[in-house]
Order: C-alpha cells, then structure tokens, then sequence
C-alpha cells in the first residue's frame, strides 16, 4: 500500500558550510608599487633638484657654487579595522552547519586586500601632501582627457590616448622605468572594439581576443591590469560626459608602506562570551612625483 502522505515528511537539505559573495579577493595593486617602511604615524622624504654640469669658459676661472633646491613628501598612515560577533550559542544553534569563524577571518584579509588597493589608488591620483611641515598639497599635473581625440567629443579609451600617456612618460625621462596602466572594464572594451593593435598577436606576444582580456599583458610599455574600483565622475569629461579615471604609474614612484596587519579572537564576557573576530591594520602610500603618473579620463555609458 502506498504511502500517499509520505511527501509531507520529506526534509530539506542544508549545505554545512559558507561560500563568500562575489568580490575581489587579492589586491591587484599591491606588486605594482615600492614597498617601504613607516615606524611612525606619518613619514617626510626629502628630495633634492636634479643639477647639470657646467663648461668651463676659461683658465683657473673661479669656481661657479650651484644651489641646489630641495623638496618634501609625505607618506600619512591611516588605520582600519573588521570586527564580527558570534554568539555564544550560535555553533549549537546552527546544528550541522559550521560556525563561520574561519570564513569570517578569511573574508577579513579579503577586506584588507581591497583597502590596500583604495590607499594606492589615492595615492596615485589624490592630493600629494607636501612641503616642510606637510601642510600643502600638489595635485596630479598630467591629463589626458575624454576628448582628446578630436577635442569636441568625450570618448571611450583609444589607442590615441595610450600613445599620449605613453609619450608623458617618455618626455620625463621614464621611457625605461617599469610602467602599469590601470583600466576600468569598460575602458578595456572600447578599446578592443576600436584598436587592432591591441587584439592582433601580430602586435602583442597574445593577441588580447585571445585571452578574453588585456588583464596581464605588456602592450605599449605599460603592464596593463583591470580594476573595478577606479574613480568615477560624473559630468567629468572635456565635452561634460560621464567619464573613468584610468591611471598609468611608474611603479617605482608610487610607495606603499604596509604597516602590519594584526588579527583577534577573542571571547568578550561583557557580551555574554561572544566571539568577537577582529582584523585591524594600519598603512599607507604617497606619490613620488607627478612626473611619473598619468590620469586618462575615458567616457563611461554603463
């Protein structure tokens, strides 16, 4: 005989452990920059003009005393922090299902990660706090523009724009240093719709098509890597548009300084035993100089 009320007994299923949302996990930024050390809550550099010889117009002629100007940069600290709780019951009242203690701490240096890559960014196209007591600052000077193809309409990345940002580099004496070019997604598809040069192998070591992305690949002098987390601005553009900042560094110019990241478990009696897992960690990054950074505004539809 059947069991025709058998279906109202059947149970559901639960997966026992935890799989993180979607997000960036590893910081696309962290080898693109020099590393250095910070011991206090802020740094000062200091730099010093680049001086030429001078020839000599006669014999035992007295000696020509060059001055020499001198500079001031400063690297700033920030500190951050995560902190989750989990109730003292909750690995009971979960049942089968585990505690995501080490789920949280895993997503944490996830988190970490991503705020690495906010403080080189800013670095790179913020304010550079500057001069002896670090009380000014010196913007970005070198733009290339939404519009800089024919100067009357905002644009998508081009080919055009990568050669101007490329000839910035090479004007500054950076032709050799070690480049990257940043580019937002978008940026990436206006330029595989519109330059060849980028999709044809023929001009490339893989031809971008090929690898679905230009994530990766060295074209034009710059290691060019993807990120989702560019600056937006809206009305931005030369011509008014909607526009990305995609920015190209010379890695050696732009300093991050990993200050140490500490991570807790701790059990809080204060809140009833919970288990309170904290990440806390303490950076920062300045630009060298604005010479080696270029910002290319692109227009942006999505």
């Amino acid at each position: 005989m059947a069991y025709k009320a058998l279906p109202a007994h059947f149970r559901e299923d639960f997966s026992t452990t935890w799989e993180a949302r979607i997000a960036r996990r590893v910081s696309d930024f962290y080898g693109l920059v020099k590393k250095v050390d910070l011991n206090g809550y802020k740094k000062r550099y200091n730099q010093s003009e680049i001086l030429d010889m001078q020839r000599k117009t006669g014999r035992a002629q007295k000696t020509r005393i060059s001055e020499r100007q001198t500079f001031f940069r400063w690297l700033l600290a920030h500190e951050v922090d995560l902190a989750e709780v989990l109730d003292e019951w909750d690995a009971k009242n979960l049942g089968d299902i585990a505690l995501p203690d080490s789920d949280i701490m895993t997503q944490q240096v996830d988190a970490y990660n991503r705020e690495v890559d906010r403080t080189i960014k800013e670095a790179v196209e913020g304010l550079a706090t500057v001069g002896a007591e670090g009380t000014s600052t010196q913007a970005l000077t070198q733009v290339v523009d939404s519009d800089y193809a024919d100067g009357a309409t905002d644009a998508g990345l081009s080919l055009k724009q990568v050669i101007r940002a490329n000839r910035f580099f090479k004007d500054n004496d950076l032709k050799r240093a070690a480049r990257c070019f940043a580019f937002d997604p978008e940026a990436e598809d206006n330029l595989l719709l519109t330059a060849e040069e980028v999709k044809s192998s023929d001009y490339v070591i893989a031809g971008a098509i090929t690898a679905g992305s230009m994530e990766g690949m060295t074209w034009m002098g710059f290691q060019w890597v993807s990120h989702t987390g560019l600056t937006q601005v809206a009305g931005g553009g030369g011509q008014g548009g909607d526009i990305v900042r995609n920015l190209a560094w010379a890695k050696d110019h732009i300093r991050f300084a990993d200050g140490e990241r500490r991570a807790y478990a701790d059990v809080l009696p204060e809140r009833s035993h919970a288990l309170q897992i904290r990440t806390t960690a303490r950076m920062g990054a300045y630009r060298n100089e604005e010479k080696a950074v270029v910002a290319i505004n692109s227009l942006v539809t999505a």
